[in-house]
């Protein structure tokens, strides 16, 4: 267990402002929280996510955001928790690969001009699979090259959405705003 941080501060507002990040964080947490139980949620999950549920069929139990139960949903998809949110892990025939709100996108390589051209709009407008909807915004993208070819690493904001205990989508109109680009 890591040893706490004790901080001589002589002034009260110094250590107000220290810590006003962290508490505003902590709000914006239990808020959201409040949100999601208000409409019987118990967590929120990521749109893709769902999105992957729902396309390989996985009726495993969410696994427990404490860690008490393992979340594999199905062999090609691997449910975890980052930062109270249930993400995934994933990839399918297409080259298309996840893991939380990156995405790579096998063979592909875009012109500069192309690559500024689409941060902040949908992926749909890039590349068109049903585990992607318009909802899910490109806020960084780049060309990486690898030995086994070219590779779009993208960054994506998506829209949470509040989930029972089984992953399934609660309380229609309830989302709430992912990162910010």
């Amino acid at each position: 267990m890591p040893a706490p941080i004790i901080k001589d501060v002589a002034d009260p507002a110094l250590l107000r402002r220290e810590f006003a990040w962290d508490l505003a964080k902590l709000r914006r947490r239990l808020s959201a929280r409040k949100a999601c139980a208000s409409v019987g949620g118990v967590a929120w999950a990521d749109e893709l996510t769902l999105r992957a549920i729902s396309q390989f069929g996985a009726e495993a139990e969410i696994p427990d955001p404490f860690g008490r139960t393992v979340g594999l949903a199905h062999a090609d998809l691997v449910l975890f928790w980052h930062q109270g949110v249930l993400r995934s892990l994933g990839g399918t025939a297409a080259g298309i690969g996840w893991c939380g709100t990156s995405m790579s996108i096998e063979g592909w390589s875009l012109p500069d001009t192309l690559m500024a051209a689409v941060q902040g709009r949908p992926v749909t407008e890039l590349i068109s699979h049903q585990l992607l909807s318009d909802r899910l915004r490109i806020c960084d993208i780049v060309n990486v090259q690898s030995a086994t070819g070219p590779r779009l690493e993208l960054s994506l904001d998506m829209p949470l959405v509040p989930i029972d205990r089984m992953g399934r989508a609660v309380g229609a109109g309830t989302d709430m705003p992912g990162i910010v680009c």
